[in-house]
């Protein structure tokens, strides 16, 4: 600013344009008292004109540095708008994808399964020899016993007939013998529970008499 001004002092107005700046400031500096001197005149002119010089490089000024400030204000006006940060737009999170689902286990086919082979060894188990029953001479061994008056042995070698002689023929003989075997061992319950189960099993038996006799 000060520099302007310097540089409107060294300017100096054309003599029309301090004539027709001496009749505007004229009357109004002209004073009440008397009329001045010629050079009192010339003063106040040279005053008016500084004045109006003055005036004129303020205006010059204004003009000049108000746009720039306008413009200055414009722009740090409109700076922050600029400078603000268009921010994008949140992305959309993406919705997780589903899980793949385990493909299920194929069927397979029963007669598409291989074959096992398996070597089984059998080992044969050798059969146990039946044990040899000689009944005709088992049956002989316990009458013999029983009429040697040893019951007990007769009733032992009874025993051992049934589970050798399974399948024997000389049934209704053993049974004979066992019935008398126990009634001489003193056993008369149990002689009658058999003679009744022999004469049931057997009714028309030859031993029978016998049995009856010895049981009651």
């Amino acid at each position: 600013m000060r520099g302007l001004i310097r540089a409107q002092q060294n300017v100096r107005p054309t003599a029309a344009k301090m004539d027709e700046l001496a009749g505007r400031l004229g009357p109004i500096l002209e004073p009440k008292s008397p009329s001045p001197a010629p050079g009192a005149t010339w003063l106040s002119a040279s005053v008016a004109v500084a004045a109006v010089a003055a005036l004129a490089v303020v205006t010059v000024a204004v003009q000049t540095t108000g746009p720039t400030k306008a413009a200055e204000a414009v722009v740090s006006t409109s700076a922050p708008a600029e400078q603000e940060e268009v921010l994008p737009p949140p992305e959309l999170q993406a919705e997780p994808e589903p899980a793949a689902e385990p493909d299920a286990p194929r069927a397979v086919s029963v007669d598409a399964l291989p074959t096992a082979v398996v070597n089984v060894n059998v080992r044969k188990v050798p059969a146990v020899a039946a044990p040899r029953c000689d009944e005709v001479m088992l049956v002989d061994d316990a009458d013999t016993a029983l009429r040697s008056g040893n019951p007990e042995r007769a009733l032992a070698v009874v025993r051992e007939i049934e589970q050798r002689c399974t399948a024997g023929v000389l049934v209704q003989e053993r049974e004979r013998i066992a019935i008398e075997a126990l009634t001489k061992a003193g056993r008369v319950e149990q002689a009658r529970a058999r003679a009744r189960a022999f004469e049931a099993r057997f009714p028309t038996s030859p031993h029978l008499r016998r049995v009856r006799q010895v049981a009651e």
